[in-house]
């Protein structure tokens, strides 16, 4: 109840010492001048001759310590994970391979995470980081408060505060999807959905928890709805969503290419339709079915090794024609 309370009061609240130190929700005319603030220390910050995060990186690429292919690895990561959160839904009901994938995912995970602590080596010291660090400052000494109502910074220093705050803020963020499953949270969200909340300048982990309350809606109400144990599953649930996603891509792409199509098709093989770019191409080409693109596919092979080649030529050509020979053949045999 100590994180629902949190979440619908917006306020955050811990211990420095023997303090109790709260933190109200940052109003909209605070965050306005602390990114006002913020940005004039960016600039003079950049006059200053500090790093900014691109050069940065620009540093450790040349001290060969950053490099091109530890970008790409982090994008190949991010696809191997998702593709992971597929398999390990396909295979739901198969204990011994989804505890495969759950380690693998955690492996990817860790690799994930060293790359980023290596990407952000120097965080700490570029213009970036300054401008951040005076907004939360600036909100902070606003909005942090003793139980009697006297400001916190008065007594404590900011970066403790801060310190502190940025620690049980990122502990709430990382249990919100558990929090938004509680039943005594969606009995709050089902009564009174944004409501809920008692202040009217929502925080990031309000709007965390509004995100995945709209989320696990949007589930219960779908036509495919999967079931409890999947739902309950995180991992599981992602990959139920990736797929879900990914069908109504194909689906989009299908319905934009049959735009494309001429009316009068019905008694038609094959029909060539020009594109104009490569995303059109690939609209076009996804409405083959699988036995289309594995003609087109073959056709291209065909090409690539041999150069140009008459319709009679092609390998999938032969073997219809293959196919065709044995069949007579068959009914021949019957008929004598």
């Amino acid at each position: 109840m100590e994180y629902i309370n949190s979440i619908i009061s917006g306020t955050i609240v811990f211990k420095i010492g023997r303090d109790y130190v709260y933190v109200s929700p940052f109003s909209a005319q605070d965050k306005t001048f602390a990114d006002f603030f913020s940005q004039e220390v960016y600039d003079d910050a950049i006059l200053d001759g500090i790093w900014t995060q691109k050069e940065a990186e620009e540093y450790l690429i040349e001290k060969g310590y950053w490099s091109d292919e530890y970008e790409k690895e982090i994008k190949s990561i991010e696809e191997r994970l998702e593709q992971m959160k597929v398999d390990y839904f396909n295979h739901f009901y198969n204990s011994q391979t989804k505890k495969y994938i759950v380690k693998n995912i955690e492996k990817q995970k860790e690799r994930q995470q060293n790359l980023h602590t290596k990407k952000y080596t120097f965080y700490d010291k570029t213009c970036e980081y300054l401008k951040q660090y005076c907004f939360n400052s600036y909100v902070l000494q606003k909005n942090s408060f003793f139980m009697d109502g006297g400001l916190a910074h008065e007594k404590i220093s900011v970066q403790l505060i801060h310190s502190k705050y940025t620690s049980v803020l990122n502990d709430i963020l990382s249990k919100i999807r558990d929090i938004v499953k509680n039943e005594k949270w969606k009995s709050r969200w089902y009564g009174l959905k944004e409501k809920s909340f008692s202040n009217t300048e929502l925080t990031d982990f309000q709007l965390s928890a509004i995100s995945w309350s709209i989320y696990y809606d949007g589930i219960n109400q779908s036509i495919d709805r999967p079931s409890d144990e999947v739902i309950a599953d995180d991992i599981a649930l992602d990959g139920w969503s990736i797929l879900q996603a990914r069908k109504r891509k194909e689906e989009e792409k299908k319905k934009n290419a049959e735009k494309m199509l001429p009316k009068n098709i019905s008694n038609a093989n094959e029909v060539f339709i020009p594109a104009r770019n490569q995303k059109e191409a690939e609209d076009i080409f996804n409405l083959n079915d699988g036995q289309g693109k594995a003609r087109i596919n073959s056709i291209r092979n065909d090409l690539q090794t041999h150069g140009s080649r008459t319709e009679n030529q092609l390998s999938d050509t032969q073997r219809d024609l293959h196919m065709m020979s044995i069949q007579m053949a068959k009914e021949n045999k019957r008929s004598k």
